[in-house]
C-alpha cells in the first residue's frame, strides 16, 4: 500500500473481525440508503451528462476521503470511533485543540446520524404508506407505526457483527427497491413513462437552487464517513480496508446511483419526482418496491443506530446501569421520530444534511485528521495529493456556505405549505386524486 503513503504503524490481523467483504457490504448498507431514491432528480436537475460526471466526481472524492481517513486509522490502529481517531490525531496539539476537534467530529458525527435516523424514520413512514395505499392514514401515523416496528430489532442488536447477516439482505432490498421502478418504467416504454412536456438534455438550464440542491442531493447519498471509523474497528484485517471499498464498494455504488438517476431521466426526463417509487403507479409493482424499501431502511436504520446508540448507552450506564440500552434505543427512536416530523418532507431533509453536516464530515475533517498527521510526520504527502486537498476543501466550503444559504433559503420560502409538525400529511401515499394526482391516470385524464 505504498501509494497511499507511509504509515509508522502497521495494523495487525486480529480474529474473528468482519471480512473484507463483508466489510464492502456493511459500506453499501450504509452509504446506499435513502439518498439513491432521489438520484432521478438529481440528474434531472442538471441534465444527463452534467448529472452523470457529477456523481463519478463525487463519487471519487468520497472514495479518496474514505481511504484518507483509513490511512490515519492504520496510524492509530486502536481507536474505534471517528471521534476517538480525531482526539488521537490531534494527541501532540494544545489541550484546546484537542478538545475543540473532539466536540467538533462528535457533534457533526452524531448530529449527522441522528438526522440521517430520522429521514429513515421518514423513509420508513412513506414505504408503509405506499405498501399500504388503500389505508388512508397520515404519514405520521404510518411513520410511527414503523418506529415501533423498529424496536424489537432495534433493542437486539447491540453491535455491528452480531448484524453481519443483514448488510447481504440490504444489498438485494436496495436492488428491489431501485429495480422494480425501472423495470416498470421499462415495460411501459416512453409512450407511458415520459410526459410531452418532458425534456431530456445533456446540460439543463441551471438555477443557483438546483445546482446546489442537486450537489447537497448527491453528497448526502454518497456520504458513509460517519461510521467508517467503527466499521474499521470491527475489521478482521484493517490493511483490506481499500480492498472493501474501492475494489467492491464504490464500483457498486457507480452502477447503483448512475443506473438509477440516468434511467430515471431517460423515463421521466424533467419531470422526475424527488423520490424513486412515485414514479409508477399504486399496484404491484409499487407494493413489491415499497416492501423492499420498507426493509432496506429498517436495516440501514439499525446500522446507524447501533453507532449512535452505543455512544448514547456509554454516557448514561454509569447513572442507569443495565437500563442504558433499552433508555438509548428508546430515545433515539422518539427523536429521529420527531425530526421526521418536524422537516416532513424527503428532498429537504436531504438537501439540509447534503449541505451542512456530510461535506463536513465527508471532506473537511478528514483532511484535518490527515493534514495534523503529516504535521507530525506520521503520514507521507505529495505534491499532487496536497493540490487535490486544497481543491476538495474549497468545494466543501463553498457547498457549506453558499449551499446552506440557498437551502435555507428555499425552506423558508415553502414553510407556509409545510404545515404545523404532526400535520397529516399524505402526499404520494394514498390513491387519491387530492394526494397523489400525478401518480393516477384518471386524475390526470380529469
Amino acid at each position: 500500500m505504498s501509494s497511499y503513503g507511509t504509515l509508522h504503524r502497521p495494523q495487525k490481523e486480529k480474529t474473528g473481525g468482519n471480512s473484507a467483504f463483508l466489510t464492502a457490504t456493511l459500506i453499501v448498507a450504509d452509504v446506499v440508503g435513502a439518498g439513491v431514491l432521489a438520484m432521478g432528480d438529481a440528474v434531472a436537475k442538471l441534465g444527463w451528462f452534467l448529472g452523470a460526471m457529477l456523481i463519478l466526481l463525487m463519487l471519487a472524492i468520497n472514495t479518496h476521503t474514505a481511504i484518507l481517513l483509513w490511512r490515519v486509522h492504520q496510524v492509530y490502529p486502536k481507536t474505534t470511533s471517528y471521534s476517538d481517531l480525531a482526539v488521537a490525531s490531534f494527541g501532540t496539539a494544545s489541550q484546546p485543540q484537542k478538545d475543540a476537534i473532539q466536540v467538533l467530529v462528535a457533534g457533526a458525527q452524531y448530529g449527522s446520524i441522528f438526522l440521517s435516523l430520522g429521514l429513515y424514520s421518514l423513509s420508513i413512514g412513506q414505504g408503509l404508506g405506499m405498501l399500504f395505499y388503500e389505508v388512508h392514514l397520515c404519514l405520521p401515523v404510518f411513520t410511527l407505526a414503523g418506529c415501533l416496528l423498529l424496536l424489537p430489532l432495534n433493542f437486539s442488536v447491540r453491535d455491528l457483527h452480531s448484524f453481519r447477516w443483514a448488510p447481504h439482505i440490504n444489498v438485494a432490498c436496495t436492488l428491489g427497491t431501485v429495480l422494480t421502478p425501472i423495470l416498470w418504467m421499462t415495460v411501459h416504454g416512453l409512450e407511458v413513462t415520459r410526459l410531452e412536456t418532458s425534456r431530456v438534455v445533456p446540460f439543463e438550464t441551471l438555477s443557483a437552487f438546483n445546482v446546489f440542491s442537486a450537489v447537497s442531493t448527491i453528497a448526502f447519498a454518497l456520504q458513509g464517513h460517519p461510521i467508517i471509523v467503527e466499521i474499521l474497528a470491527e475489521m478482521a484485517d484493517t490493511s483490506e480496508f481499500p480492498k472493501a471499498y474501492i475494489g467492491l464498494s464504490a464500483p457498486f455504488q457507480a452502477f447503483t446511483f448512475l443506473g438509477v438517476g440516468l434511467s430515471v431521466y431517460y423515463f421521466r426526463g424533467s419531470a422526475s419526482s424527488e423520490m424513486l417509487l412515485t414514479e409508477i403507479p399504486f399496484g404491484g409493482y409499487n407494493q413489491i418496491a415499497a416492501l423492499c424499501m420498507l426493509t432496506h431502511m429498517v436495516i440501514t436504520y439499525v446500522i446507524n443506530s447501533v453507532v449512535l446508540g452505543s455512544k448514547v448507552d456509554k454516557w448514561i450506564r454509569p447513572s442507569v446501569g443495565h437500563l442504558a440500552w433499552p433508555i438509548a434505543v428508546l430515545s433515539i427512536v422518539f427523536g429521529s421520530y420527531l425530526t421526521a416530523q418536524i422537516i416532513p418532507f424527503f428532498d429537504d431533509l436531504v438537501d439540509v444534511l447534503g449541505t451542512t453536516l456530510t461535506p463536513l464530515l465527508c471532506l473537511v475533517i478528514p483532511i484535518a485528521l490527515l493534514l495534523r498527521c503529516v504535521f507530525d510526520d506520521r503520514i507521507a504527502l505529495g505534491k499532487f495529493e496536497a493540490s487535490a486537498l486544497m481543491l476538495e476543501l474549497f468545494f466543501a466550503m463553498v457547498l457549506i456556505i453558499q449551499g446552506t444559504v440557498s437551502t435555507l433559503q428555499h425552506i423558508v420560502a415553502q414553510w407556509h405549505t409545510y404545515g404545523w409538525p404532526f400535520a397529516c400529511h399524505c402526499e404520494d401515499i394514498w390513491n387519491t386524486c387530492q394526494c397523489s394526482a400525478d401518480r393516477m391516470a384518471d386524475c390526470l385524464t380529469s
